[in-house]
């Protein structure tokens, strides 16, 4: 058998060593390699560092601005003073809403396909209390009747698509419903005479009643005069509430009592035929028994400041013949009423003052009551001069205009065309609602 050769010690030491390098070389390698990329990292951090820094004050800022523009919003909206009117709903093209002394109708524009909302007993002794149009489907209203202990009034909301009505409060026997205002189908405001003795303005919120003010009655009355304005009305945002009633519990108030919900804001004095411009704004029309140089023109009351002064150029001065200024409404960021021009003989004429041109629009021949219908469309009451016999009676609208009745039409300004409404006119001289004059003006 032959012997196996050993290797020599000197290779096998050489093959150690050989390992043992290429061991070394390998971590070199490795470290070499985290230490680049460790290196790399730095480098690209301190290149872009500065980039990062302006990046994320950019976010800050952005936040910062949008949260700029959130507040800035809620409060353009909270002090917005222009009024978006909303597009008509189908339902509500060319109707309109009136009232004889008892019941409430509904019909097209010039007065034909009536139909009675309401099925109250006629009775002499009934009267139907501020109507209101609330939104597209709901009308509330209040209803008077009067027996031998005092008047018995109730407190309605009418769907007038289904005709459904629902009591919402029966008030005391004997306290009688003034007048009522809706900022929404579950808070109102109203006015009730206690007997004979008080007059209390209360504002309702879900059932929960709260005084807003009281009023001691002062015996006595007087004759109407055209400058009378009786309205109670929620602003916009219904934060607030206006009240005025010149013939009512103080003889002759012609005062505006302004209130938020548990407190009085202002009075204004001097006035009357007050209309919401905003949230924090009144325009009213002047009328004083002391000064009579600015009788019958039209001013504005910034709540914020309690600050009023008078609209440049929202009325006449081409003419001293003009008195008016009666049945301010407020439409599409303009204010729009009526008066009377004295001249050769008396003419009813339409104002229509723009806030943004500051144009001032007066109609052509003698109309007065504008109604606003659509954008193109008023319902007008078309007028002729009084005659002697008509102007006998003291407080008769004749006597206190110097105009008579000759009509009530449909007229379309772009077009001239008019259309003579079949309504009777007693009806149409107590107000009409429609989707753009939700408010029966006395």
């Amino acid at each position: 058998m032959s012997e196996k050769k050993e290797q020599p010690k000197d290779i096998e030491n050489q093959d150690k060593k050989k390992s043992k390098s290429k061991l070394i070389i390998i971590v070199l390698i490795f470290f070499l390699i985290v230490l680049s990329l460790i290196t790399c990292g730095l480098i690209y951090w301190f290149l872009i560092k500065d980039n990062i820094s302006e990046i994320l004050d950019n976010e800050d800022q952005e936040e910062e601005q949008q949260e700029n523009d959130i507040t800035e919003d809620d409060s353009e909206e909270e002090n917005n003073d222009e009024i978006v009117e909303s597009e008509i709903p189908e339902f509500w093209k060319g109707k309109i809403i009136y009232k004889d002394n008892f019941n409430l109708f509904l019909s097209e524009k010039d007065g034909s396909n009536k139909i009675q909302l309401t099925e109250f007993e006629p009775q002499s002794s009934s009267f139907i209390v501020d109507p209101q149009l609330i939104n597209e489907n709901i009308l509330g209203f209040g209803k008077c009747y009067y027996e031998e202990d005092g008047p018995d009034c109730t407190i309605y909301r009418l769907n007038v698509k289904t005709k459904d009505l629902s009591t919402i409060k029966e008030l005391k026997s004997g306290d009688r419903l003034v007048q009522l205002t809706w900022d929404n189908v579950d808070t109102y405001a109203y006015v009730l005479a206690i007997s004979s003795d008080m007059w209390k303005i209360i504002y309702s919120d879900n059932g929960e009643e709260t005084l807003i003010d009281s009023y001691d009655q002062v015996p006595g009355g007087r004759g109407g005069i055209m400058e009378d304005c009786i309205r109670l009305r929620f602003s916009l945002n219904g934060e607030k509430l206006f009240y005025i009633n010149t013939t009512g519990q103080k003889g002759l108030d012609f005062t505006v009592y302004v209130y938020g919900v548990g407190n009085k804001i202002c009075e204004i004095e001097d006035a009357t035929m007050p209309i919401w411009k905003g949230n924090n704004s009144i325009v009213y029309v002047y009328v004083s028994q002391n000064d009579s140089t600015n009788i019958g023109k039209l001013y504005e009351m910034d709540l914020t400041n309690l600050e009023f002064e008078e609209i440049e150029g929202a009325y006449p001065s081409s003419s001293g013949n003009f008195t008016g200024s009666y049945d301010t409404s407020f439409y599409d960021n303009r204010i729009i009423y009526w008066g009377v021009l004295d001249d050769e003989y008396s003419e009813g004429k339409v104002q229509d003052y723009n806030f943004k041109t500051k144009d001032l629009y007066t109609n052509d021949g003698s109309w007065i009551r504008p109604v606003v219908l659509s954008e193109s469309e008023f319902i007008l009451s078309k007028t002729t001069p009084a005659s002697e016999q008509e102007t006998a009676m003291p407080d008769s609208f004749e006597n206190l205009t110097g105009l008579s009745i000759d009509g009530n039409y449909i007229l379309n300004i772009d077009t001239g065309e008019k259309t003579e409404i079949s309504i009777n006119d007693q009806y149409l001289l107590a107000g009409i609602i429609t989707w753009y004059h939700r408010y029966l003006y006395y």
